[in-house]
């Protein structure tokens, strides 16, 4: 994978938000075979199903099913956009070429919102207005239960192999409440892992990951962007010029970091955005909770400078868990250099 860049908040809550898939050739796969993930519902995901080179199904032993996060996004997970120099970064493509090359089937599907971007466009009278609107009311409940309908494809197509799942980001969310929900899976992998709800972790992410940028700015140390810091050849300074009038509130030309922290605050108050999330996270187990009890293996792969889901919450956890001699079928895996998604 390539060293990214990212320059996009956490956004959960954007569960229409789109990112293109620029749908380059996949040369060095082993093998690859299209397959559909059919939701509970009946909804249907397009997917695709990793093979390893010269491997008939029946000496499949092992199959990992990769769960996104956050954002509408493509079973490869573009993350084009995001990265430094626009190069291809395919995220889940990648992975599933690396396992596929280690002996794992790996099955990725498009993720549902990114699924009725893609049917909407090609025909805005062909889904149920029903389907849509469902979605929108309670998108986390159908992510989860989407996983479970791929588990149900997995354990089709190769019933004598082991399941697992591999989460990014909400993903991991996502992917716990799944495996907790299931007798069929052996273990999962957390990359980028987070315990707070999604209302939460969007505030610290917009409130208060902002401020290391501040403080750099910040040249006197003073918490005050004056107009000569506010005149930096930064990205910050740049990007906050054009809203000086409407962050400097006391009107003395400057921006104190109360007035910055309120103007990214203000970002969350337009609407409830998070309403569907915090009405279904309510009616899930806490992840502590489910890791806490959880007879399946599972994986952290953490990277520290990681500034989207911090690594403390990963290494909060496995404090937790050792403190409750809980850590026989965990393992936490730290790396210094890696960031949100290990790049």
């Amino acid at each position: 994978m390539k060293r990214c860049t990212f320059l996009l908040v956490f956004a959960w809550s954007s569960v229409f938000g789109y990112h293109a898939c620029v749908g380059l050739e996949n040369e060095e796969a082993d093998a690859a075979a299209s397959m559909t993930v059919t939701g509970n519902d009946g909804y249907q995901l397009d997917a695709t199903l990793d093979l390893p080179a010269d491997s008939p199904p029946e000496d499949i032993n092992r199959i990992v099913i990769l769960v996104h996060g956050s954002g509408a996004h493509s079973m490869d997970v573009d993350l084009t956009a995001v990265t430094r120099g626009q190069q291809p970064n395919l995220v889940f493509r990648d992975i599933g070429k690396a396992l596929s090359s280690r002996g794992f089937a790996v099955l990725r599907y498009h993720k549902r919102n990114y699924q009725l971007q893609k049917d909407l466009k090609r025909d805005p009278d062909a889904l149920s207005e029903d389907v849509v609107e469902a979605f929108r009311q309670n998108p986390l409940k159908y992510f989860v239960e989407d996983v479970l309908a791929a588990i149900k494809l997995a354990r089709s197509e190769f019933p004598q192999a082991s399941v697992y799942l591999l989460g990014h980001s909400e993903g991991t969310y996502v992917g716990l409440q799944a495996a907790h929900q299931s007798p069929d899976i052996a273990g999962v992998a957390l990359i980028g892992f987070a315990e707070y709800s999604t209302e939460r972790l969007a505030f610290e992410q917009t409130v208060y990951r902002p401020l290391r940028e501040f403080s750099k700015l910040d040249a006197n140390h003073d918490r005050v962007l004056d107009p000569e810091e506010l005149a930096a050849e930064t990205p910050l300074a740049k990007a906050l010029a054009p809203s000086v009038t409407v962050l400097d509130r006391n009107q003395d030309g400057s921006i104190s970091q109360a007035e910055f922290q309120a103007g990214n605050f203000a970002n969350l108050l337009v609407t409830d955005i998070f309403r569907p999330f915090r009405a279904q996270e309510a009616r899930y187990p806490r992840v502590a909770e489910i890791l806490k009890s959880a007879k399946f293996k599972v994986a952290f792969f953490q990277g520290m400078l990681d500034n989207q889901t911090p690594a403390y919450h990963a290494m909060a956890m496995e404090l937790l868990l050792t403190q409750l001699g809980k850590t026989d079928n965990k393992r936490f895996h730290y790396f210094p250099e890696l960031g949100h998604a290990l790049d």
